[in-house]
């Protein structure tokens, strides 16, 4: 009060509506509040610094994988705290290796063809416009014969726009 200077409500804002209910949402928060908008039916999730790592990616693999992925409330971004990146990604490759994928024929594949195979064109124009992220331990590969698109993390810079179009 003797300064009269002001301190941020809260230091974070993730809103997940529209561009235009952001937009008009975000002059309410001081400037030096981070406000990130990851668009309308988009879920992200947060792995904090003090998160339980083993457990995080337990739940990251079963979120995403549920339904084999084709579900409106898997998560869109993951948004992981820079000091616990390594390690969680290592563990998050080790988990995602596990994943097996194929016909569901074989009752063991948690993944396994898409709904509809036409959705390979917009899956591979993702993939390609993020490829500079793809990690290289999931490569973005698409069995068009099959229509299964493999697990593929795309590990990219909050700073560079996170915000990914839901495929299906």
């Amino acid at each position: 009060p003797k300064t009269k200077d002001t301190f941020p409500v809260t230091d974070v804002v993730i809103f997940t509506g529209t561009s235009v209910h952001a937009d008009q949402l975000r002059v309410v928060f001081d400037p030096r509040t981070l406000f990130i908008s990851n668009g309308s039916g988009h879920n992200p999730l947060i792995i904090s610094k003090d998160s339980n790592l083993p457990q995080a990616v337990e739940a990251v693999v079963s979120l995403q994988f549920y339904n084999q992925g084709q579900d409106c409330a898997a998560p869109n971004a993951i948004l992981v705290h820079t000091a616990i990146l390594d390690k969680f990604m290592h563990l998050l490759r080790e988990e995602v290796s596990k994943v097996k994928v194929g016909q569901y024929r074989d009752r063991s594949c948690r993944i396994g063809p898409i709904s509809d195979p036409k959705d390979l064109v917009r899956i591979q124009e993702l993939l390609i416009d993020h490829q500079s992220w793809i990690d290289a331990a999931t490569p973005g590969i698409i069995r068009s014969s099959d229509a299964i698109v493999e697990p593929t993390i795309i590990c990219k810079p909050l700073t560079l726009g996170g915000n990914f179009s839901e495929i299906f």
